[in-house]
């Protein structure tokens, strides 16, 4: 019975030790296969761009200035205000 608990003892010391290398290990790993699938879609993304497929033609629609919904609404030639364009007043609250 010693022995069966001096072996048991024993293994479970060896596991101590080598359970956060084994560990390490198989994140390692999982980084390494991580970093080889994104050079691999660089490779890709690099041979697309020198070697792209055609497709259909790109289409954009033109808008007049001012957007066509100022037309419809009555205002035309008329810009209409976006929020970034806005002045800045300073908050008098504190």
């Amino acid at each position: 019975m010693n022995t069966l608990l001096s072996h048991l003892v024993a293994l479970a010391v060896a596991g101590l030790f080598a359970g956060p290398a084994l560990y390490g290990l198989l994140l390692e790993r999982r980084v390494d296969r991580q970093l080889r699938a994104a050079r691999e879609r660089e490779e890709v993304v690099r041979e697309t761009r020198q070697h792209p497929r055609p497709g259909p033609p790109e289409i954009r629609e033109v808008h007049p200035v001012g957007g066509g919904a100022a037309k419809s609404c009555g205002r035309a030639g008329k810009r209409t205000q976006k929020s970034s364009s806005r002045s800045t007043v300073p908050s008098t609250a504190t």
